[in-house]
């Protein structure tokens, strides 16, 4: 028979819920979801307040966003390249659209500065403080964020976000 797994989510030590992660089936991340997606009707998720910055693919991005971080503009990954191995991962990313800071800029700040080893494969640390604070406050401010996925998608799709895209229908011809 199958195997149903429950699991809790975590964002920065407080228990959330996942529904916005899954659709309940038992499947994992980048399953494709048996029912379409609704989005939000308001909220930094919602079609209306995507619109300004992804136009005629706000309804794709509010599911990414959603995905992402459950509207939450200052969702947090779980800072999992802080993490011992091998729970770890190159990733420490904030806000609507989960922006990587090993990988992203803010407004001219090399946030991957804020980690010692800068991209490295094993566990990191944080070595700027000040650094860290430019990135999370600036990654944190929905319009920044949502700008910056914004732009991040013009260029490369909806790769960067390849779980959410998948769990929204996006890699398929039709989208949502």
């Amino acid at each position: 028979g199958n195997t149903h797994v429950h699991f809790e989510i975590v964002m920065d030590g407080i228990p959330i819920d996942p529904t916005p992660f899954c659709d309940g089936s038992g499947g994992g991340f980048g399953d494709i979801p048996t029912t379409p997606y609704t989005p939000p009707a308001e909220g930094w998720c919602s079609v209306a307040y995507l619109q300004t910055y992804f136009g005629d693919l706000a309804s794709a991005a509010s599911c990414v966003c959603q995905h992402e971080s459950g509207g939450r503009a200052d969702a947090l990954s779980g800072k999992s390249c802080l993490r011992a191995p091998p729970n770890n991962t190159m990733e420490y990313s904030r806000g609507l659209f989960q922006v990587n800071f090993l990988y992203h800029n803010a407004a001219g700040v090399q946030c991957v500065q804020a980690f010692d080893p800068p991209r490295a494969s094993t566990q990191c640390t944080i070595r700027n403080e000040d650094i860290l604070k430019q990135c999370n406050d600036y990654y944190s401010n929905p319009d920044n964020n949502a700008a910056y996925a914004a732009e991040l998608q013009k260029r490369n799709g909806w790769s960067p976000w390849v779980y959410s895209a998948n769990a929204c229908r996006l890699s398929r011809p039709n989208g949502l």
